[in-house]
């Protein structure tokens, strides 16, 4: 999980929110929301250039996977948000599978929209492909396991990334060692490139070589 700045709203919401809203509002209790309103494309290209085409949860790369709007606070809280710009998340289909707000509520996670880098940081590390809650922190472990962070899957797909890391780093060092040289910048970018915000996992990554002194 990255922080992120979310974009304005999105054209067709401006024009047609309070029109969608009033017709939802007016359906019996327990009825969804049209998703294919909330999902409209122009909603979802916006949401992707927010999250720089990834979940905003655990920052796996949504291009050619499939990707859900997720409503941040659930519509069985509060259905006035069902159409609402800031409520409305982009997510996996593992994240967006999230524990309900009885069992966990969004205050008691983090949130990316809402809490900066540094402020992630504070609660959430990573050991190898394993993430973890930073010492005893609640709010980590809450977000871990809200944002179901820490499934098989997750671990595997940052597994993934991890070894291409270790590939880099491991191709570097022997060539440095071998014509003992230092780092040369442009080896130096393809290693720090992993930490960047458009790249998968890329708080995994800082951590990783922040510790590495890169």
């Amino acid at each position: 999980m990255r922080s992120l700045l979310r974009l304005a709203k999105p054209q067709i919401l401006v024009q047609r929110e309070a029109l969608w809203l009033d017709r939802f509002l007016a359906t019996p209790l327990g009825t969804r929301p049209p998703s294919y309103k909330y999902r409209h494309q122009e909603i979802l290209s916006r949401l992707l250039d927010t999250s720089y085409q990834k979940c905003f949860y655990c920052e796996c790369l949504l291009k050619g996977v499939a990707s859900e709007v997720d409503h941040h606070i659930e519509v069985a809280i509060d259905r006035s948000l069902a159409f609402t710009w800031d409520n409305l998340y982009l997510a996996c289909t593992n994240c967006n599978d999230k524990l309900n707000h009885n069992e966990i509520p969004i205050t008691n996670a983090l949130d990316p929209c809402i809490n900066t880098d540094a402020e992630i940081n504070e609660h959430l590390r990573f050991e190898d492909d394993v993430i973890l809650p930073r010492g005893n922190s609640i709010m980590g472990s809450n977000t871990i396991k809200k944002y179901k962070l820490g499934t098989i899957t997750s671990e595997y797909l940052r597994m993934k990334e991890l070894r291409k890391l270790s590939r880099i780093l491991e191709k570097v060092l022997l060539e440095c060692n071998h014509d003992h040289r230092e780092p040369t910048e442009e080896e130096l970018e393809s290693i720090k490139s992993f930490t960047y915000r458009e790249k998968a996992y890329s708080l995994m990554f800082k951590q990783k070589l922040d510790g590495l002194g890169f």
